[in-house]
């Protein structure tokens, strides 16, 4: 019951990461393209009744994913349980931490949470020592934390396929946060922050 709640949740969340994950790939081609697409996509998910519900999914969705790793963590059952542990355990903290950040942004500091402020981080000195494992790294623990629970129905009884499954998504996740790392961090193209 609680694993399939923690699942159903994780779907209705999934529709905002994919929303989400579209504006960081639209990003890789321009900042101005990732600002249009933003503004496109935000009255989706910013307004009261959805962030609302956004926001209590994604407390709930650390809350019980916590509990889960609490449990496997005593009775994991073998390496794709770790992967899973590990990978959702990263989840977990990236979430509390990039979630508060973004809130305390918006509502303390009254600025507007876009390329810019996911950028600004990269742009600092020595801010690419923190900001590059912790954006790529949420990439990789993402792909892979979907990989493992994917990879039971899609391969049930076949730990190598399993394997190879979880394997193709983190590798696909890597490649994409480290594309995003270097789009927000001018490698692709030159960012110009506003003056």
């Amino acid at each position: 019951m609680f694993k399939s709640a923690h699942r159903v949740t994780a779907m209705i969340v999934g529709l905002f990461i994919v929303l989400h994950l579209a504006n960081h790939m639209v990003g890789l081609v321009g900042q101005q393209q990732h600002i249009q697409f933003m503004t496109l996509i935000r009255p989706l998910y910013r307004n009261p009744v959805a962030e609302t519900v956004l926001l209590a999914l994604l407390v709930w969705q650390i809350l019980s994913g916590m509990r889960l790793l609490a449990l496997r963590w005593r009775n994991n059952d073998g390496i794709i349980s770790w992967l899973q542990i590990i990978s959702g355990g990263y989840l977990a903290i990236f979430l509390i931490i990039h979630v508060s950040s973004v809130l305390y942004a918006r509502h303390s500091m009254g600025m507007d949470t876009n390329f810019y402020f996911a950028a600004a981080g990269l742009h600092i000195e020595n801010g690419d020592k923190f900001f590059v494992p912790y954006y790529t790294g949420s990439f990789l623990a993402l792909f892979t934390h979907i990989g493992c629970a994917s990879s039971w129905y899609l391969f049930p009884q076949n730990s190598r396929k399993q394997l190879r499954w979880i394997g193709l998504n983190a590798v696909l996740g890597f490649v994409a946060g480290i594309l995003v790392v270097a789009a927000l961090s001018g490698k692709l193209y030159t960012v110009v922050f506003p003056t």
